[in-house]
């Protein structure tokens, strides 16, 4: 029986304290990333006194996040593991991937999660955006800066409230289209009501003076911030990579790397994401008992 228990913020640092150890920077590992998803997920955590690992019930109930700790610990998690019929491992980085080579060989079916795989950003690069690989999003930056005025705000419990107007526009605008899932709208309240017990930072971005984007994320190392939650105007063409670039250069002198997370292989995020040029891929990887079912 492997013992699980709900995420609380009481365990935020025993659980960090031990992500940092292990220098894992994927954002699904991270607590903030948990916490805000436990419960719309169905996740739940095992935690030890130098592992924890995850059970990620979203994907069934045989699948698990890769255990993040110390090799021991590891080592002996997963061999308990390996006695679940139809047993899923999620979200390896490819360290993890070495891991289960060196010391599982043959057990398992690695192939890469492609859908999962997040997206790096370096400020610098963004602050600067020379060369012909920035020309594109040069021009989409240039453009915006002549037809429309910008000022970001850091946000804070002042204007959260104009915050939730834009949040509530953009699910309105995707509800109408029926693109809005249920989980969505958890996480933005959750967010809100927690945004200072979960240590998140954000800025709100007023376009020709109007309240017309949102961008909250938290730290994930000492140099890498996520970008948790981006909400704008949809009618507003191209706000959106505007609102991520602002975000970079409003925390950019704290942290180089942003970690914008996967895209889920919707196509629309994907080219968003591609067209904000990142300079690298977190990719991660999924590992199947030999005999499982790929779903």
């Amino acid at each position: 029986m492997i013992d699980l228990i709900d995420f609380d913020i009481s365990i935020r640092e025993r659980m960090e304290n031990i992500r940092l150890k292990a220098n894992d920077d994927s954002n699904a590992k991270t607590f903030c990333s948990c916490y805000m998803w436990a419960k719309p997920m169905n996740i739940k955590l095992h935690l030890e006194c130098d592992m924890y690992a995850v059970k990620n019930n979203s994907h069934g109930p045989s699948a698990w996040n890769f255990p993040v700790g110390g090799k021991k610990a590891k080592i002996d998690f997963i061999k308990r593991l390996a006695g679940i019929e139809n047993l899923k491992l999620l979200k390896l980085s490819a360290q993890d991937v070495d891991f289960i080579n060196k010391y599982y060989p043959s057990v398992f079916v690695i192939e890469e999660a492609t859908d999962d795989s997040e997206y790096i950003y370096d400020a610098i690069e963004h602050n600067e955006m020379s060369g012909k690989r920035f020309g594109g999003l040069r021009r989409l930056v240039n453009q915006f800066n002549r037809q429309h005025s910008i000022k970001t705000e850091m946000l804070k419990r002042y204007n959260m409230p104009m915050a939730e107007k834009v949040m509530m526009m953009w699910g309105a605008a995707h509800k109408a289209r029926g693109e809005l899932s249920t989980s969505g709208t958890e996480v933005d309240r959750f967010i809100i009501d927690h945004y200072d017990e979960i240590g998140m930072i954000g800025i709100l971005i007023y376009i020709d003076g109007i309240p017309s984007a949102v961008v909250m994320g938290y730290p994930i190392s000492s140099d890498m911030c996520d970008i948790a939650e981006i909400k704008f105007i949809p009618t507003i063409n191209n706000v959106g990579c505007i609102a991520v670039k602002e975000f970079m250069m409003s925390f950019g002198g704290t942290y180089r790397f942003f970690n914008y997370e996967e895209d889920m292989g919707i196509d629309g995020l994907r080219e968003h994401k591609q067209r904000l040029k990142p300079c690298r891929m977190n990719v991660l990887y999924n590992a199947y008992l030999k005999g499982v079912e790929k779903v």
